[in-house]
């Protein structure tokens, strides 16, 4: 419009009305422009708004029916012995043996099944099972379909039918309370002493162990002054196995005043935690490790928690001295590596 304010000499001559005229233009102009930048904003907003109904709506359907295929999972081992359940001929099943009458069913639908394991006060309650490697199962459920929650597994190295003094097990945490998410509740001690006993059975026996450790550690070595605190070994004996029972036993943060010695067999239950985290955005590498011996032959399978404490001198790796600003008291504690290993 401005050629329109130009007399014959090219001089700028604007009358009050063509001022007037010009602004309300301009105006109108800017006007028309907030509108279609708010209408943008708005349907960028709503599909903001879907995107995330969509996917709450998908991630609530996959939690449920991971509960529910959980729930299918544990009746495969529910039933009467006596009302003969499993008088059935199971074309082309070979067991092994000595396998439990209850595990039949479970190892006929996935000859991969080792074992059960069944935590109290929680939704654990799972089929374990073992492949010749630990990646095997990270991202397949029991029945071999791709699942991102995985299965519970044993470690690829364990023999249960072995004399190995440590059987380890994985499972996921997606912080949604599936899988082994509920393990984390451990690093309460008022958790602790609503269930200090854990079932884990093979196919081949049944067993109770008592909680003597739950600890927080890293698999990231730069998170802990450039060392990883190794607590996967499923064979230890003599003093690398008395070496690293003090060491599980230094970290806990719970002392449960449940005893343990080399003659004892342990069980290692391994997942993720949010304790080393920053932020949901700046999360760690950390580890919440549940560690139990297995139940002495003729004793009690029950524990008198009125006497444990939580340990306000546990061990942690770096990080966790970092987020919480003090200085860490073994800072210059030696890096436990066993001697030998099998």
């Amino acid at each position: 419009m401005t050629h329109d304010f130009l007399d014959a000499q090219g001089n700028i001559h604007v009358t009050p009305e063509q001022a007037e005229a010009y602004y309300e233009e301009l105006k109108r102009t800017k006007k028309k422009a907030r509108s279609v930048a708010l209408n943008a904003l708005l349907v960028i907003l709503a599909l903001i708004i879907v995107a995330t109904g969509v996917y709450t709506a998908v991630t609530f359907a996959d939690i449920q029916k991971s509960k529910k295929e959980a729930l299918a999972l544990a009746e495969l081992t529910t039933f009467d012995v006596n009302e003969g359940a499993f008088d059935k001929n199971y074309d082309g099943v070979v067991f092994p043996e000595g396998i439990l009458e209850e595990y039949k069913a479970a190892y006929a639908a996935n000859n991969h099944l080792v074992g059960w394991i069944k935590v109290p006060e929680t939704t654990i309650d799972f089929p374990v099972v073992q492949c010749e490697n630990n990646d095997a199962y990270l991202h397949y459920d029991f029945y071999r379909n791709p699942n991102e929650r995985g299965s519970i597994y044993l470690d690829c190295r364990n023999d249960i039918a072995g004399d190995d003094t440590s059987f380890i097990v994985y499972g996921h945490n997606f912080y949604d309370g599936t899988m082994f998410s509920p393990l984390e509740n451990y690093e309460s001690l008022d958790f602790y002493k609503k269930a200090p006993v854990i079932e884990f059975n093979t196919v081949l026996q049944k067993k109770k162990w008592k909680i003597f450790s739950v600890f927080i550690t890293t698999a990231t070595a730069g998170e802990d002054n450039g060392y990883v605190f190794n607590y996967i070994y499923p064979y230890l004996k003599d003093d690398n196995y008395k070496a690293f029972l003090s060491e599980l036993m230094k970290r806990s943060m719970i002392n449960t005043t449940v005893d343990v010695n080399t003659s004892d067999k342990i069980l290692i239950l391994s997942t993720c935690t949010k304790m080393l985290d920053y932020s949901a955005s700046n999360r760690a590498d950390g580890r919440c490790v549940i560690v139990a011996r297995a139940v002495r032959s003729g004793e009690s399978e029950t524990v008198d928690v009125s006497t444990a404490t939580f340990n306000n001198n546990a061990k942690y790796p770096q990080i966790w001295y970092n987020k919480n600003k003090i200085d860490n008291p073994y800072i210059n504690d030696d890096k436990w590596e066993p001697l030998a290993t099998r």
